[in-house]
């Protein structure tokens, strides 16, 4: 203050003093900057540029709903739109404005001053009921001599009052002392002030007309001029030339006068790529893409997106964060953060972007992220009936049936794997039995006919030594008694003898031909007989080998069931394993009826499957024994974690490897167990 009446006061010595006198600006204001105009927050927002910077991401956050959202147990969030927040904050803080207005007001104060403020009005019970803005130049924070913050607001007739932090919301931009933030205005004063001065000097130079600046000198001497023939010509020039629609007019002289220009011509000065210059140095300054203030020299269909994507990110996303946290700090009790909490409705960000919405509703439905009434609600439709449901890509079903799809199609994978492998074993079998008949039948059959071919054999040899006896002894009779035949019975008896012998070798070579091809086709009996033990081994062993891919597939199915779940357990553990007592108090809370009920529901199925693989169908209890496995599952984790907790040193690290140990094994050994126990069977 000395500084400046110093100023002020060295001004009655070097010229008059007016209201534009940068002494004066100085006593009474900003100091003028170097382009020697005085720059603050009011006279900024002058600026094109700078207005539509701050009225734009002033409506842009203010625009966004603002909601009180609840805590979901299944870890979700739900508008909590029957709390005595949500009003307050969605539709109006106060009496006299709407949440859009209040919010915009207090965005716009922390980008021109650095800071946004408003007192937070609250009942009896101290539950916040409003919140009222107050200017940043009223508001000032300070220590008090115990070193507790308290902000010290000005009041109409000069009196003070001092209100608590817990009563202040308090938006504060890039500060020095996580207290209070620099202003924008206050750090751009050499940007704003050229920018400023640029407007004032194009101002000038329209409302000049056709000069720029210039001197009028007259040959005669001033002596022999009288002033009153100098302010005539003067007013004369001043009304046929000075204004934007009297501009390049000729200018005519009298009295010997002559006209010498002063100055460059704006566009030699760069005025116009000085005013462009301006607009992105703002833009800068705010962090904005120079296409949202009307630069579009470098804006093309292609980038525009990104940009605006970029100006979500890099400006807006600060800023609802400072508010989100601001706002839940201040007026949600303490006791209540854990279920309730503030956040904006980030999504209508895109709400002018017909195809961007259509993707990003569409790739949320998609996943069973959203429903149908939820998209209806963002677009300002009524509901539908039965548009509550959330549906998954696997046809379009409900969400809510993904479970229970899902345990039907490995049940029925399940039934399908053990009837092929029912189906493969019974057909081996009958294939097995039906070859070793047809070979057992070949075979007696062989040896049937085999001691047929043996009994002829023999036959036809008892047959061939009778007709040798029978023809010796007729040769030796016919010898003997040959004295007593004629030449014609002699005749008769050899050709019967020739005949006989002829007739008893054909036999004899018959019957050596028809053993010869009983032995050739008991042979080729055993040979079949042989090959079909063959393809009854192979058969056997595909059965087998089936059995091993039905039990391999099952060990599956049991894995898949079991890992889902431990997945499960150690995701909510390690949400709570910040402290031993975090994790103590989450095992009290999880091992419980509901949690069992969980685990039941999901490995049930495979229960029964592993029921009908050992053959106990019938007399065995799927419910008895997956509550026993399930039991039995619980008491080893509650252990593990309790060696854990009563461990000296090193929780994490033995926590962290417990965990990583039960999501590699705990699933398998399962599956193990259970395989173990059907191969026994």
């Amino acid at each position: 203050m000395l500084e400046r009446v110093r100023h002020a006061m060295r001004a009655l010595w070097t010229g008059p003093l007016t209201l534009k006198s940068p002494e004066i600006a100085r006593l009474i204001g900003s100091t003028p900057v170097s382009s020697g105009v005085s720059v603050d927050e009011h006279t900024a927002l002058t600026i094109a540029a700078v207005w539509s910077a701050v009225a734009l991401i002033a409506d842009d956050i203010a625009s966004l709903p603002l909601m009180l959202y609840k805590r979901l147990p299944t870890g979700g969030k739900d508008r909590f739109e029957s709390h005595r927040l949500y009003r307050l904050l969605h539709d109006a803080p106060n009496p006299e404005m709407t949440s859009m207005v209040a919010r915009r007001t207090m965005q716009a104060h922390a980008l021109m001053w650095g800071n946004g403020y408003a007192e937070i009005q609250r009942d009896g019970a101290g539950r916040a009921v409003g919140y009222w803005p107050l200017t940043p130049d009223r508001v000032t924070p300070w220590r008090d001599d115990r070193g507790a913050l308290l902000y010290r607001v000005q009041n109409a007739g000069g009196r003070e009052t001092r209100v608590d932090p817990e009563n202040m919301i308090h938006i504060p931009g890039m500060g020095w002392d996580g207290i209070q933030g620099y202003s924008v205005i206050a750090k751009a004063r050499e940007s704003m002030g050229l920018g400023l001065a640029a407007e004032r000097f194009g101002a000038t130079f329209f409302g000049n007309g056709s000069t720029f600046g210039g001197i009028i000198t007259y040959p005669e001497m001033k002596t022999s001029i009288t002033e009153l023939y100098l302010e005539n010509n003067r007013k004369a020039i001043e009304a046929r030339h000075q204004g934007i629609d009297r501009a390049h007019r000729f200018l005519t002289l009298y009295g010997g006068a002559k006209y010498e220009k002063l100055g460059i011509p704006p566009n030699d000065a760069q005025f116009l790529e000085t005013r462009v210059f301006q607009i992105r140095d703002v833009a800068r300054w705010f962090k904005l893409p120079p296409h949202k203030l009307g630069d579009l020299a470098d804006a093309t269909y292609s980038n525009v997106e990104q940009m605006d994507l970029a100006y979500f990110k890099s400006c807006l996303r600060p800023w609802l964060e400072l508010w989100e946290q601001e706002l839940s700090r201040k007026l949600i009790p303490s006791l209540e953060r854990n279920q309730q909490f503030i956040e904006h409705v980030r999504e209508g960000f895109l709400s002018a972007d017909t195809q961007g919405r259509a993707e990003f509703y569409g790739k949320l439905f998609s996943v069973g992220a959203i429903t149908i009434n939820e998209i209806r609600d963002k677009e300002n439709l009524d509901p539908i009936p039965g548009g509550d449901t959330p549906f998954v890509p696997l046809n379009m079903m409900p969400l809510n049936r993904a479970d229970e799809y899902i345990s039907a199609q490995i049940a029925s994978m399940a039934a399908k794997a053990q009837t092929a492998a029912w189906q493969a074993e019974r057909t081996a079998r009958e294939a097995a039995e039906r070859t070793a008949q047809e070979a057992e039948a070949r075979h007696a059959e062989t040896v049937a006919q085999w001691g047929a071919v043996q009994q002829a054999h023999a036959e036809v040899s008892t047959e061939l030594d009778r007709l040798r006896t029978m023809t010796a002894t007729m040769v030796e009779a016919t010898e003997r008694d040959a004295w007593k035949l004629t030449a014609e019975q002699h005749e008769t008896l050899r050709r019967a003898a020739e005949e006989a012998r002829t007739t008893a070798e054909r036999t004899a070579q018959e019957a050596a031909a028809a053993v010869e091809r009983w032995r050739l086709e008991a042979e080729a009996a055993q040979t079949a007989a042989e090959a079909a033990r063959l393809e009854a081994d192979a058969q056997a062993r595909r059965w087998r080998e089936q059995q091993r891919e039905a039990v391999a597939a099952r060990r599956v199915i049991y894995g898949e069931a079991m890992a889902r779940l431990v997945r499960r357990e150690v995701a909510k553990a390690k949400q709570y394993q910040a402290t031993a007592q975090k994790l103590r108090t989450w095992m009290e809370t999880f091992y419980d009826q509901a949690e069992a009920e969980v685990w039941r529901e999901a490995l049930l199925p495979g229960i029964r499957l592993h029921l009908v693989a050992i053959g106990r169908e019938h007399d065995g209890d799927p419910v008895a024994l997956t509550e026993a496995l399930v039991q039995d599952h619980f008491r080893q984790s509650q252990a593990g974690l309790t060696a854990v907790l009563e461990a000296d040193d090193g929780y994490g690290d033995l926590l962290r490897r417990r965990l990583d140990r039960w999501v590699a094994d705990r699933a398998e050994q399962y599956a193990d167990r259970l395989v173990l126990e059907e191969v026994r069977a």
